[in-house]
């Protein structure tokens, strides 16, 4: 059965929250968390608090890649109701992956109820993420620095460092559109590629490999080695 839609930003917040409010808003959070960058760990245990919290001490959750899928028993009499949540892309966003972490601590501790806290996640959601311009920055000096320790000159370094804001621009904008991952991955290696042939067809550029792995380093291994920390530490 597919996940139902999450209740609308009213002042429903002081309502006592149903089964469906519950657990659109267990999704909402878990897709949230993923998109910006949590693991997989965080997301079931956030979700799995949510449910034990409300009254649903046998929900399960599963999470894999690009898929949330949550199951619970309403009661003896009724079937057992499963939900999936497909994920869009994703991008690491600390600080809003933070926000959203916190706000599930309020939600399980009871300082905030269900349908206040989805209110709440929408604005986190709206506002929280952190400006373009500083994210472009960040591409722009992780990608010089990955291309200096690769032993890049100045030229390969500033090259590496163009593409890489582009890269973030145009991952950005697949985000938005909620284009899936991979797509994302694909769109980011073919400009990574594209911008170090033109570079090497223009100007005396030694060093296109580099280029390459450093303007796309933010995009596949920066993220991707963030996550799996992330699961290590957490078990």
């Amino acid at each position: 059965m597919p996940s139902s839609s999450p209740p609308e930003r009213t002042a429903r917040s002081s309502a006592t929250a149903s089964a469906d409010d519950l657990f659109s808003f267990a999704l909402r959070i878990g897709e949230s968390l993923l998109r910006n960058g949590a693991s997989s760990e965080v997301v079931t245990r956030a979700l799995l608090a949510l449910a034990r919290t409300n009254g649903y001490p046998d929900c399960t959750v599963n999470v894999t890649m690009g898929q949330i899928t949550l199951g619970y028993v309403p009661s003896e009499t009724l079937q057992p109701v499963t939900l999936v949540k497909n994920v869009g892309s994703v991008e690491l966003d600390i600080p809003t992956s933070t926000a959203i972490e916190d706000l599930v601590g309020e939600t399980v501790t009871g300082r905030v109820g269900v349908l206040e806290a989805f209110e709440k996640l929408n604005f986190i959601i709206d506002h929280g993420r952190s400006p373009l311009t500083l994210r472009l920055m960040g591409a722009f000096l992780m990608a010089m620095g990955f291309a200096w320790l690769l032993g890049a000159d100045l030229a390969a370094a500033l090259v590496a460092a163009a593409t890489a804001v582009l890269t973030e621009f145009l991952s950005t904008g697949a985000s938005r559109i909620m284009l899936p991952p991979f797509y994302a991955r694909v769109l980011s290696s073919v400009l990574a590629v594209g911008a170090a042939s033109l570079a090497l067809a223009l100007t005396p550029l030694t060093q296109p490999g580099v280029v390459i792995t450093a303007s796309i380093v933010t995009q596949l291994v920066g993220s991707a080695s963030v996550s799996a920390v992330q699961d290590l530490l957490t078990g």
